[in-house]
């Protein structure tokens, strides 16, 4: 005859690492009801068998995934309970929160590289802070980064921040939207001091990528620039690096873009394409879907041509009227190139 080995309360605490007062809580309320030696012998102690283990591990899985004690209580008590299936969904469930454990670890390591003044960027929402690891490792530079900040000592990564730090404040107290120069000035000054602690080289594609780490209003960025220069602030830094962009575009995407809305032919579509991937970092595609890199690029372009509405940039960026493209023209540009590279056409430009 099998012999059933169980395991009082004190040997079950140290094999899952529970404390007694746990599982005597978990007794209490009927979660884990378990067998008792009989009124008289060893102080009635409570024994464990191996399916009471089993069940504990459960129990301890679902306490990993911030179930409630009532809620589990209802799960496995219920008629219709499968310990398999409900294992198999938890396991999903883990490996879910095994991910985001991981982006926060790289949100981490990006505030580790360019400062603790960025630590606020703590209150993202978990969808916040998934996303925005997701932009962090699909961006220009990021295994540069880390292999340098790797070889750094405590004072040069110091000096870096310090620097990178400075520029910020420099770039979040431009307002004046009349005097590029400095716009420029200060713009050139943030992205050489943050494209430095990768040793990465300053393009447009950093430029348009470091725009739109301020487009909400929940990034770490832009709750430092708030921080420093008032409410909203953000937006003001992203349309000040835009500009600095846009003043590239004149003189390259913009010209293709009415080329080929003039000549509508598929070879001018794809020269404008081409472009815009030169221009916006075609390394992005390297962490996203070719839909995600599509989408990017639109949503970058089109604000753009947003701030080409307003008379005083044009002005500030010496030109003219005729380089502005209507909402109509980039919605027929949108849709042409996605047919083109075979993606969706799915970004609302309305609202203007």
């Amino acid at each position: 005859m099998e012999v059933i080995e169980m395991k009082t309360v004190h040997e079950v605490s140290k094999l899952t690492g529970l404390t007694i007062r746990t599982l005597r809580h978990y007794d209490d309320i009927g979660l884990l009801k378990v067998q008792r030696t009989g009124e008289g012998v060893s102080n009635d102690r409570k024994l464990y068998s191996d399916e009471d283990i089993e069940k504990l591990f459960t129990i301890m899985i679902y306490k990993e995934l911030d179930v409630p004690l009532k809620t589990i209580k209802e799960i496995m008590q219920s008629p219709s309970y499968d310990r398999s299936r409900s294992l198999e969904e938890q396991i999903e469930k883990l490996k879910a929160k095994r991910r985001h454990l991981s982006n926060i670890i790289t949100c981490a390591e990006f505030i580790y590289a360019y400062g603790t003044e960025l630590l606020s960027g703590n209150n993202f929402s978990p969808s916040g802070i998934d996303q925005m690891a997701k932009q962090i490792r699909s961006s220009h530079g990021y295994k540069a980064t880390r292999k340098r900040v790797q070889s750094l000592d405590k004072n040069q990564l110091g000096s870096m921040v310090e620097e990178l730090w400075d520029t910020l404040e420099r770039l979040a107290k431009v307002s004046d939207l009349n005097d590029y120069s400095v716009i420029e000035a200060c713009v050139t000054d943030f992205a050489k001091s943050f494209a430095s602690i990768g040793n990465i080289e300053v393009t447009e594609g950093i430029l348009t990528g470091l725009a739109f780490m301020f487009f909400s209003e929940d990034g770490a960025f832009s709750i430092a620039v708030d921080e420093i220069g008032g409410e909203e602030t953000h937006l003001e830094v992203m349309c000040a690096l835009l500009l600095v962009c846009l003043k590239s575009w004149s003189r390259s995407i913009i010209p293709l873009a009415h080329k080929a809305i003039e000549e509508n032919s598929d070879s001018t579509m794809r020269e404008l394409w081409h472009a815009m991937e030169k221009s916006f970092g075609k390394e992005l595609l390297e962490g996203s879907s070719l839909q995600e890199y599509f989408d990017y690029v639109w949503v970058c372009f089109w604000t753009g041509m947003m701030l080409l509405d307003d008379e005083e940039t044009l002005k500030a960026l010496c030109l003219g009227s005729e380089t502005r493209l209507t909402e109509g023209e980039v919605m027929l540009l949108q849709k042409r190139t996605a047919d083109l590279i075979g993606v969706t056409a799915n970004i609302d430009l309305g609202g203007k």
